[in-house]
């Protein structure tokens, strides 16, 4: 559920090592490479542990809800992704005022 913890030492570790290395080779562009790819590395790290729990928690909450069935259309670009949950998100505001609306109506 927390994503794959080797993955992530290794990604880091490799990181660190060329932050390092890179510097004996040529200083200054060596430190500049090497700064980098520890950069680099850190987000790739942190990206990819936060998709892969996430997708893990995404997972749970499917199976707990019964939409295990449904096809979900995949995002295309970035344009698009942005555009589906601004969207979406809007909808679950919406959807929100709407229910402490009515449940009062309802006896809720």
């Amino acid at each position: 559920m927390i994503g794959n913890p080797v993955e992530i030492i290794d990604k880091i570790g490799t990181g660190a090592y060329q932050l390092v290395n890179e510097p004996r080779k040529n200083f200054v562009v060596g430190l500049g490479k090497g700064t980098y790819s520890f950069g680099k590395a850190i987000l790739s790290a942190g990206t990819g542990f936060v998709s892969k729990t996430t997708g893990s928690l995404f997972n749970i909450a499917k199976k707990i809800t019964g939409e295990d069935d449904v096809e979900w259309k995949k995002i295309e670009n970035v344009g698009e992704g942005l555009v589906k949950g601004i969207g979406g998100g809007a909808m679950e505001i919406f959807d929100g005022v709407v229910g402490i609306v009515a449940k009062p109506i309802k006896g809720a």
